[in-house]
């Protein structure tokens, strides 16, 4: 059993969607520490004029400098989507082919009403794999009650987990390649391997291609079925 465990991260970016394509299971950890300005609250979109990017934010309620994920909570959401949607139609109207299509998408995402943060950006990505046609079976790590026992280091949550779990497979995007000491998995009797996404360049009309935005920019300019496509472009490499 193939499993991934990430945070809850706001409108991802395509290898997000990867991750959950390539797995069984996906745990939303969301016991973990808030960072504040992280991908779990903003992600990036096409500048309208520049080219360049800039940022989509949802605001939160302030919370203590521990707080988990879990508990946090979004802030006047009313007022955050309605300027998000006018960025985004600032953005995109007048050159995404497939706006009215992903706009009716992020509506319906944002009229699910949910104000935590963790729930509404997993309620976001559920709707958007359901509108692309990608599979999610994923669980929230807070609702496992799970006993894992000690963790002594950051790269050690994912082993405890699928140890407890009775997982035999964990998939990380390739950025942790130099993150997690992968002997930890091979003790462990876990196979460890790393999402590695091919660079697909698609239209933007930019001077020059903007890599790695949220998955929102790839379904305005390609539709539902190029951006699966795209989201298909990766291969799995070992540690």
């Amino acid at each position: 059993m193939k499993a991934a465990i990430m945070q809850p991260y706001f409108f991802p970016y395509v290898g997000y969607f990867s991750l959950i394509g390539c797995t069984d299971v996906f745990i939303v950890f969301d016991e973990g520490q808030y960072a504040r300005r992280s991908w779990m609250n903003r992600n990036r979109i096409c500048h309208p004029a520049r080219c360049d990017f800039s940022y989509i934010t949802l605001d939160v309620k302030k919370a203590t400098h521990n707080e988990k994920i879990k508990n946090i909570e979004a802030f006047d959401i009313d007022s955050t989507f309605r300027r998000i949607l006018t960025q985004l139609e600032v953005a995109y109207r007048k050159k995404a082919p497939y706006y009215d299509e992903t706009m009716i998408l992020i509506e319906r995402i944002f009229n699910t009403r949910e104000s935590n943060l963790s729930r509404l950006n997993v309620e976001g990505i559920h709707k958007i794999c359901q509108h692309i046609g990608l599979e999610f079976n994923y669980m929230f790590y807070s609702d496992l009650d799970l006993t894992v026992g000690n963790v002594s280091a950051p790269d050690e949550w994912a082993v405890v987990i699928c140890k407890a779990m009775g997982y035999d497979q964990y998939v990380n995007p390739i950025g942790g390649l130099d993150f997690y000491d992968t002997n930890k998995y091979i003790d462990a009797g876990v196979e460890i391997k790393f999402v590695k996404n091919n660079l697909v360049v698609y239209e933007q009309k930019k001077k020059n291609f903007i890599p790695w935005l949220s998955i929102i920019d790839v379904l305005m300019f390609n539709g539902r079925l190029e951006t699966l496509r795209i989201i298909n472009e990766y291969e799995l490499v070992g540690p």
